[in-house]
């Protein structure tokens, strides 16, 4: 059975009986233990809706990149990517002058960057409910880039 067969026999997993499973793809075979992990699942696995914002700034200090989250809602953050004009500190924080949500990381030269890519299903971190993300640069420095979230319930 090749590769391509094997996905399309993924597509209909659910139908499966354990044992037909354990028939079709022994425990040995590497696709056999994802199939079976994949029943062993507790609950069905649902995707975010994943959005992003554009990351434009050059201003010391508070930079609102997305506006205050809907009540009852907080922003879960994927990932990002950053390029920057000269040597500038920068951390992330949820709401103006708020709570950290990471330490600082340094960009030392020009046109220095750095991608922090998303690792669904583990986030960078969660903003607190009904507030803004902010990134906090140490100096006036333009920073362009990207991020990369969703929202949820809280």
């Amino acid at each position: 059975m090749d590769k391509l067969e094997r996905i399309e026999d993924l597509n209909s997993i659910n139908s499966l009986s354990d044992n037909r499973i354990r028939q079709a793809y022994p425990v040995g075979d590497g696709f056999g233990q994802v199939v079976q992990a994949v029943r062993d699942l507790p609950v069905a696995i649902t995707f975010p809706e994943f959005l992003s914002a554009v990351i434009l700034t050059a201003t010391s200090g508070d930079n609102e990149i997305i506006a205050t989250a809907p009540p009852g809602f907080r922003y879960v953050i994927w990932g990002w990517n950053l390029v920057v004009e000269g040597a500038v500190e920068y951390s992330w924080e949820s709401g103006a002058s708020g709570t950290p949500k990471t330490g600082d990381y340094a960009l030392s030269d020009t046109s220095d960057g750095m991608l922090i890519g998303p690792a669904w299903p583990i986030p960078q971190f969660k903003c607190d409910g009904n507030q803004s993300l902010n990134l906090e640069l140490s100096d006036a420095v333009e920073v362009n880039g990207v991020v990369q979230y969703s929202l949820e319930a809280v």
